[in-house]
């Protein structure tokens, strides 16, 4: 047992005294992707833009749910804000994508159901 305890310490420094150093971002970026959490992570970023990118008077009234497979599902109060919401579809995906940084959101569906606050992000 002391044995394969030694291989394994004699391996650890040998790739450790012959690697070079590596930046903090590659490193987190390939534990996320190992971790399976590099698209949840993404989702994330793209949840919290949604506020900035639909303005304060849209977010009051449109709340997103969750982002699924580049879906952001939106609930608002209303078929009058989800007409109104309709019209704006394809401008909301360009700002949450912009203010993301990266192309997340692909479609946007709109659904009628109550809007509470603290139903997404805490807030």
């Amino acid at each position: 047992m002391r044995v394969s305890g030694d291989r394994t310490r004699r391996r650890l420094k040998s790739k450790a005294a012959s690697a070079e150093p590596l930046a903090i971002g590659g490193l987190l970026n390939g534990v996320l992707s190992e971790l399976g959490l590099t698209e949840k992570l993404r989702e994330c970023r793209a949840l919290q833009a949604w506020e900035e990118a639909a303005g304060p008077a849209v977010a009051a009234r449109a709340r997103p749910l969750r982002i699924r497979r580049g879906r952001l599902e939106l609930a608002v109060p209303s078929a009058v804000w989800r007409t109104q919401l309709s019209f704006a579809r394809a401008d909301l995906i360009r700002r949450v994508n912009e203010l993301a940084g990266e192309s997340v959101v692909r479609e946007i569906v709109i659904l009628n159901q109550p809007v509470e606050k603290g139903l997404c992000l805490g807030t």
